[in-house]
């Protein structure tokens, strides 16, 4: 049953009249594996053995659900829910991966085969136009084919929201390739392309001298010193303002001129934060400080932010006080839909063909 939390994400002003896209955006993410090394996995965790899981399903059965829905990260499988929580199923085995955003997103079966989200099964990741990313058969090397033969070799990539623009080696930034256009673009170093919205790409840039920014590639700061001043009010350290936010952008989630990002802070520690209207709003809290740890998940067909407040970790996250997934209208508190029993778990929005 769904339940209603007091945590606001009211912002002011409107939406500056830019209609959101047509079908909204996931973009990718990288997170830490067992061993320490990345992982392009959306989290195992460990004992939810209290969790609503519903029927085990198969990947043929995903036809016959909802087109839209959500997917929750769980130990060894992907519990399906609607968007009002209710239970779908489970596929047992199977991760999700998203490393190529709403395009690219895929299951990963208990054979690590790649498939669909109508259960096909595919040889790559897909992106616009014709392309697709494929690995290596070592598995250290990959490329970006199109069909008609024309390959790119790519090392440590991610794709942005609409899977059409690929930046290379993107923790560092310097260049992008454009599947679409088939070019390379020069990016400032220290950014990765988030979102490749025509007529002015979105990036996600790190810097050496401030807090990480938003900005577009004309160089149009959209979120940056200023507004992590606002968000920190008081406790903003005025003597070290260059170093005042450790961390970076793990991923920006567009909708329209809005974002859901997700901040890795100090230690891997996560922060779900809304970025609209000038002004940086965290999911799940009315302070910064006060926030808990919450990861991203995207934005339904009518624009509602889906998102996932974290549980206890061992790390430096702070749990909230009814960990699960939340969906909420912009100016409405976020409604609890799915109870994760205490523990943190991953979301995506799920749309299958």
């Amino acid at each position: 049953m769904a339940r209603h939390e007091a945590i606001s994400l009211a912002v002011g002003g409107g939406s500056g009249g830019v209609a959101p896209p047509a079908a909204p955006v996931t973009t990718a993410t990288t997170l830490p594996a067992d061993d320490g090394e990345s992982s392009d996995l959306i989290d195992r965790e460990p004992a939810f053995a209290d969790i609503e899981r519903g029927p085990a399903l198969t990947v043929s059965d995903l036809a016959t659900l909802p087109k839209e829905m959500i997917a929750v990260s769980a130990e060894r499988d992907v519990v399906l829910i609607d968007l009002d929580g209710d239970v779908l199923g489970h596929l047992p085995s199977f991760a999700l991966q998203a490393r190529a955003g709403d395009a690219g997103l895929v299951l990963l079966g208990p054979d690590d085969a790649l498939h669909g989200l109508d259960g096909e099964p595919l040889d790559g990741y897909p992106l616009a136009g014709d392309a697709m990313i494929v690995p290596s058969e070592s598995g250290d090397a990959w490329s970006i084919e199109h069909e008609d033969g024309v390959n790119v070799e790519i090392d440590f990539w991610r794709a942005d929201a609409r899977a059409r623009v690929v930046t290379r080696n993107w923790f560092e930034g310097g260049a992008a390739y454009d599947a679409v256009s088939r070019e390379w673009v020069d990016l400032r170093p220290g950014c990765w392309v988030a979102d490749a919205a025509d007529p002015d790409w979105v990036l996600a840039c790190q810097n050496n001298e401030m807090p990480a920014t938003i900005e577009t590639l004309s160089g149009k700061v959209l979120a940056g010193v200023d507004e992590w001043r606002a968000l920190y009010g008081e406790s903003w350290p005025r003597d070290n303002e260059a170093y005042a936010v450790a961390g970076h952008w793990e991923e920006l989630v567009p909708w329209g001129d809005r974002w859901l990002g997700e901040w890795s802070g100090e230690c891997e520690s996560e922060n779900g934060l809304l970025i609209a209207d000038g002004a940086l709003t965290p999911l799940g809290g009315s302070s910064w400080g006060e926030a808990p740890s919450a990861s991203v998940g995207g934005w339904t067909n009518d624009g509602r932010a889906v998102f996932a407040l974290h549980g206890e970790s061992a790390g430096c996250e702070q749990a909230a006080d009814v960990p699960g997934v939340y969906v909420a209208e912009l100016g409405e508190a976020p409604t609890l839909i799915w109870d994760s029993g205490g523990r943190t778990v991953k979301v995506r929005v799920f749309r299958s063909p």
